[in-house]
């Protein structure tokens, strides 16, 4: 019975149907979904990168204050942004927008602050939060 019902559904129209109907519309939602997986890569390395600028400045430069610390690091920071990527998600992250250094400023939250919470330790960006056994014992 079971075998019967397959042939039925294989020689009908109704399942050639679907899947003509069914595959342009995965390939479509696969294709957006790639593309807002690519922006929030982006706005990640760009992340990453802002906090490993941050921190080279603030070690150069120790008893700057934090805003002083931004305006040295923003020129090369907007630099970095327009090299590294050319779209970031929207605020919800649902649609895609060109990438901008004001943009990518606004999504992480770059300015004094960001600085400040570098210098405090608060904001943690690490690409590999998990260390190796050895490497925290050197630490110590």
């Amino acid at each position: 019975m079971t075998i019967q019902i397959f042939q039925a559904l294989i020689e009908s129209n109704w399942l050639q149907v679907t899947f003509r109907s069914f595959f342009p519309l995965a390939f479509l939602l696969v294709v957006c979904m790639a593309i807002l997986s690519l922006a929030t890569n982006n706005l990640r390395v760009i992340r990453q990168k802002t906090a490993q600028m941050t921190l080279s400045a603030l070690i150069c430069h120790p008893r700057l204050t934090d805003a002083a610390i931004w305006r040295l690091i923003l020129p090369q920071w907007e630099e970095m942004v327009r090299e590294v990527a050319f779209v970031l998600p929207d605020r919800f992250q649902v649609w895609i927008q060109p990438a901008t250094p004001e943009r990518a400023a606004r999504l992480i939250g770059f300015g004094p602050a960001w600085v400040g919470a570098i210098r405090a330790g608060t904001l943690v960006c690490h690409s590999n939060p998990a260390w190796p056994a050895s490497s925290a014992e050197n630490l110590q």
